[in-house]
This record gives C-alpha cells, structure tokens and sequence, in this order.
C-alpha cells in the first residue's frame, strides 16, 4: 500500500521533471528518491516516469495519477491541521508525580495550566523519580514531577521548589520523644532506603547531606517502591529523611524537625526539544513553585503549632 511518502516524492519530482532538484527540496538523497518511485510504481503496476540520461517525463499514467496524488497530500495536509488545532485546543498529557508529592499538592502544581487550558485531559501517575524519568524519556509521559533526580541526556530539568526535610523515625524510637533532631545525632543511625535505581536521586542527596554534616551514614536497603518518602513500618532501629506528609503520623511512624533547617529539591522534568502543550504544561508547572512551597510550608507550620507530628507529654 502507497504510504503519504511515496506520494509527495512522486508530486515533488513530477513538478520539477528532474531528480536532482526533486532529491534537494525533499531533503534526501537522489538514490533514495528513485528508490521510493520504483517502489510506487510496484505498488501501483504502472510506470510513472519516462527517464533518460538528460530528460525526466511523465508518462500517461503519471499524468493521471498526479492529480489524484496532489488532492490525497491536500485532503492529508487538510486532516493533520485539524488534528493540530484540536491538540492545541484540548490538549491530552500524561503527567507523572513523585510519591513525595501528595494529592494536594499535585493539583496545587496543576491549578494554574488548568486554568489556562480548562478542556484540557490529564492522565495521572506516580512511580518514584527514577521510573518517572525512564517513562518521560521514552516519551510515555509528558512531564513529570519528580524528587532529587538524577541528571541525564535527552531531559530538561527545573527545579520547581525546595523543601524543608524531616527526620522520619518509628515511634518507639529512641529518638521519638525530641522535638527536633540535629542531622549529626544520626551517625550512628541506620538509615533505610530504597534499593537502586528507583531511589538513586534521593540516595545520593542524602549521602551527600550526611557527608556535609561529616558523617558518612550506615545504610540498609528495602526495594518498596515509596521507600524514601512513606515509610510505614519503619523498625525501631531505623531512620530516614522524608518530606512532610499529613498521613505519616497514621502509620506507627512520625516526623521530627531536622537542625539546621535542611531542603531538597522537587524538579520538573520534559523531554529536551519539547513544544506545544507538554512545554506549556512545563513551564506552568515551574512557575507555580513557588505558591505550591508556600502552600506546603503553611502546612508544615500547622502541624507544628498543634503539634501534631510531635510527642506529647504522657
């Protein structure tokens, strides 16, 4: 079956009657063009084009057919600008989130390309920032949000906020009655993480911290998929650093302040080169850093006030 290739090789050779000329505007080679109307002329039984070493003609067949030719790329042409102007006007994207990004703070990043796209059609997913990434280079998704990634070829990276981390230990640790935690209190922790490559980012932000507090930390690993960010059944003997999450205390583990005050980073990721809907999803999603930190900062001080994730006096 002719595909839409063959003919606008064939238009653009029979216009100009040379394949010299023809090769150049189409960007190929000249043995590539006469290949592709050799193929078109099997497909079809017919030959196209009478050729000589000085002359290019149309045969009678190739007479007729050029007409119908240039009316399928027209009607082609007609049906990929309606399609375009559909995508622009109701995008479809594929958005992935960290685990370390709750619901809310996921519409929160969103709001605003909502807003300025309001028919537009999300597919949502979460995986870890590793995952995230592979499905954003692959082309599976459009844009991720993702935490402490890894840099790689191919990906445009933005961070889009930095976030106040949190010691998050068992209940029955010994550790659990502080109200905060100096991050060298931790050396002779044992610090549970994911196994790589899912955790790879996070893993490697978080040995770099401990090592600027000069320590190098003792570490175990498990290869639950939320590993670093929602560790429900932390052992007594075992820490982590997490973000804030309001359901972390629901689970026989809990949060406490880290001193000094330490951040790491949510970054947005797209495909490099990216246009159109998933560039404007992007840049929407960089541009709202800043009220979705502001969102989960207020949170984070509520909880604190009302001591919600710290120990009580009984």
């Amino acid at each position: 079956m002719p595909e839409l290739r063959h003919l606008r090789h064939f238009v653009v050779a029979a216009e100009e009657l040379n394949f010299t000329r023809a090769a150049a505007r189409l960007h190929v080679v000249q043995q590539s063009l006469s290949a592709t109307i050799k193929q078109l002329e099997r497909e079809l039984g017919v030959r196209l084009f009478d050729r000589t070493t000085r002359v290019v003609r149309l045969t009678a067949a190739g007479e007729d057919f050029l007409p119908a030719a240039r009316h399928v790329l027209t009607e082609a042409e007609h049906a990929f600008a309606s399609a375009r102007v559909t995508a622009e006007m109701r995008p479809e994207l594929s958005v992935g989130f960290s685990f370390a990004v709750d619901d809310q703070a996921r519409y929160q990043f969103l709001e605003r390309f909502i807003g300025e796209h309001p028919t537009a059609r999300l597919s949502i997913q979460t995986a870890a920032s590793g995952e995230l990434l592979d499905l954003v280079e692959s082309g599976d998704l459009d844009l991720a949000v993702t935490f402490c990634p890894v840099e790689r070829n191919g990906i445009e990276l933005a961070t889009v906020m930095q976030v106040r981390v949190w010691v998050q230990l068992s209940e029955a640790h010994r550790l659990g009655r502080l109200e905060s935690i100096e991050l060298a209190d931790l050396r002779d922790e044992v610090f549970l993480l994911a196994a790589e490559p899912g955790g790879a980012g996070f893993n490697e932000w978080l040995l770099a911290t401990c090592r600027d507090a000069g320590f190098v930390p003792k570490m175990s690993y498990r290869s639950a998929a939320a590993m670093n960010i929602r560790i429900n059944d932390l052992p007594p003997d075992a820490v982590t650093l997490a973000v804030w999450q309001p359901l972390v205390g629901a689970h026989g583990s809990t949060l406490r302040p880290l001193r000094p005050e330490t951040t790491a980073p949510y970054v947005a990721a797209v495909r490099a080169g990216a246009d159109g809907p998933p560039r404007h999803a992007f840049d929407s999603v960089v541009a709202s850093g800043p009220l979705v930190a502001e969102f989960m900062r207020k949170r984070e001080t509520t909880a604190l006030e009302s001591k919600s994730v710290l120990p009580t006096d009984d």
